[in-house]
C-alpha cells in the first residue's frame, strides 16, 4: 500500500487510526425497488465512492475494519405513471 493514500480516522472506542485507500476495481450496483400503498415506487442504490482500510485493525472475526464513503441515490417513480394517490 507504499503508493494508496492515507488519513486518520477515530474507531468506535475513540482511538485514533490510520487509514489506507483501497481502490475499488469492479462495481455492479443495482437498485432495490420498492412500491409504496400509495401508488408511488421508488428505487434506491448506495454507490460506493472510496473505501479506506484500518491498518491493523479487524473486527470481531477478523475481517479488515473498513471506512465506506458513499451516496444514496434514490429515483421516484409512481408504478403505473399516473400522480401518487393520497394516503
Amino acid at each position: 500500500m507504499a503508493d494508496s493514500k492515507e488519513m486518520e480516522v477515530t474507531l468506535p472506542d475513540g482511538r485514533k487510526a490510520v487509514a489506507h485507500e483501497v481502490l475499488v476495481e469492479q462495481a455492479n450496483e443495482r437498485w432495490s425497488e420498492y412500491s409504496l400503498a400509495n401508488g408511488l415506487a421508488f428505487r434506491a442504490k448506495l454507490n460506493i465512492i472510496t473505501v479506506w482500510a484500518v491498518e491493523g485493525e479487524t473486527d470481531a472475526e477478523g475481517k479488515p475494519l473498513l471506512f465506506i464513503n458513499g451516496i444514496p441515490v434514490i429515483a421516484l417513480a409512481s408504478a403505473d405513471g399516473k400522480a401518487p394517490r393520497e394516503s
